[in-house]
């Protein structure tokens, strides 16, 4: 089993999932915007009772991600995630494997894994949410871009 979390911009979403996608279980609370710790207990508190369990974390998170160092920059609606590195945070908490990837690129991923874009070679999905995010899919695989942004859309939001 799996735990994943989607981090949004009005709720945090998490749910225990098998390896095949399935959901087992699912639930959601107020995502706390401005404080780091109040963030981090709302995931600690959905983890700690499942922490034998799973084999993994998954997150979903706005703003830039470095997949490779674990690292969030501009976290978007979400600001107290800016220079976290969330993965290595809650790896070193629970010792159990965690990735992080930005939460339009888990849309494009998700839909190339399971849904509407599985056998497509080249998508675009967006995301309209609390905000508004993107992934772009090349040759059947996720495309990052340069500088991790490729797909994204919501920083074009703040400019108006």
């Amino acid at each position: 089993m799996y735990l994943v979390f989607d981090i949004g911009g009005t709720f945090i979403k998490h749910a225990v999932m098998d390896s095949a996608g399935t959901i087992i279980s699912k639930a959601k609370r107020p995502t706390p915007k401005k404080s780091l710790n109040d963030l981090l207990t709302c995931l600690f508190s959905a983890i700690e009772p499942l922490k034998k369990q799973i084999k993994g974390i998954a997150v979903s998170c706005p703003g830039m991600v470095d997949t490779k160092k674990g690292m969030i920059s501009y976290g978007g609606l979400v600001p107290c995630l800016h220079e976290v590195n969330l993965a290595e945070t809650l790896e070193n908490k629970f010792g159990i494997s965690a990735a992080v990837e930005n939460d339009g690129k888990c849309a494009a991923l998700a839909e190339l894994w399971l849904g509407s874009v599985k056998h497509a070679g080249n998508a675009v999905v967006l995301v309209l949410g609390s905000g508004v995010g993107g992934g772009i899919i090349i040759g059947g695989e996720l495309y990052r871009g340069s500088h991790l942004l490729a797909g994204e859309v919501s920083y074009i939001m703040n400019q108006f």
